[in-house]
């Protein structure tokens, strides 16, 4: 069966109608399904967003011995809590994933990946939630909104809070790009997979947490001179911006759309020194 049959037949026996207020659009594309599944290392333990009606929990059971399902409508979680009953590495958690608590599972303690396929109004808090608050996975891919992934993976002279946010924490990749057509009702809009890979050294909680509020401050304003947003809104004096850029090599007037993570970080260490 095919995954777009497997969701018709699913809709129609369980009753549900995709909800557009709650960015219900399933995925009924295999070779989606083979992508994601081949980006992920499998074995142990994998949460899933949004497991809608199973089509991805279906392909990630086959993979890890356990698979922690997240779904927030609660007539589709009830239904895939009867459906998977007697499978023993499913688990149904039925919550919104932005209240979700990692340590309930003890994925705090042990490796982990995440997959999942995001409601496109929900992508950029999702991510600063599991960037900022989870013990970070091993790697991730999810499906969104072709445009959030281009701002995700983006590079100087189109970076922005997201990208910084993400390529900080992590080196984010597109490995698929999805028509509105393999979707199940099509969105309005094309979407991408990204993949997500946690191989970078992230410094303490507090340097991150700095630098973060010097990048904000610097996208404060946009198309604003990286002089003047950054003495506007760190309320220091021009001359000493001026100072921390130049020693950074860093044009007082490129705007913050122009910079890397790296010199981000390079700022935040000049104007905070340890």
């Amino acid at each position: 069966m095919t995954a777009g049959e497997k969701i018709k037949k699913r809709m129609e026996e369980w009753g549900i109608v995709p909800k557009k207020t709650m960015g219900q659009n399933f995925l009924a594309d295999d070779g989606v399904y083979g992508k994601i599944a081949g980006s992920l290392g499998g074995g142990g333990t994998v949460v899933e967003i949004g497991a809608g009606l199973g089509t991805l929990t279906d392909c990630l059971a086959e993979k890890y011995k356990e698979v922690i399902a997240i779904e927030k409508d609660d007539l589709l979680a009830f239904k895939l809590k009867e459906f998977y009953k007697d499978k023993k590495n499913i688990v149904i958690e039925e919550n919104d994933v932005l209240r979700f608590n990692p340590k309930k599972f003890g994925l705090d303690l042990k490796p982990y990946d995440v997959a999942g396929n995001i409601p496109y109004y929900l992508t950029a808090r999702l991510l600063r939630t599991i960037f900022t608050t989870w013990h970070l996975p091993k790697r991730m891919v999810l499906t969104t909104q072709n445009e959030v992934a281009r701002r995700i993976t983006a590079s100087p002279p189109d970076m922005s809070m997201l990208a910084v946010l993400a390529q900080y924490f992590s080196t984010p990749s597109i490995i698929m790009a999805i028509p509105a057509e393999a979707f199940i009702p099509p969105p309005e809009i094309n979407s991408a997979v990204v993949l997500f890979e946690f191989n970078k050294k992230i410094q303490p909680p507090d340097f991150s947490k700095k630098m973060f509020s010097v990048a904000k401050t610097g996208f404060s304003r946009k198309r604003g001179q990286l002089i003047n947003t950054l003495s506007a809104g760190l309320q220091m004096p021009k001359e000493k911006i001026s100072d921390v850029l130049a020693k950074n090599s860093i044009d007082p007037k490129q705007r913050a759309e122009t910079l890397t993570v790296e010199q981000w970080q390079n700022i935040t260490v000049s104007l905070f020194p340890r």
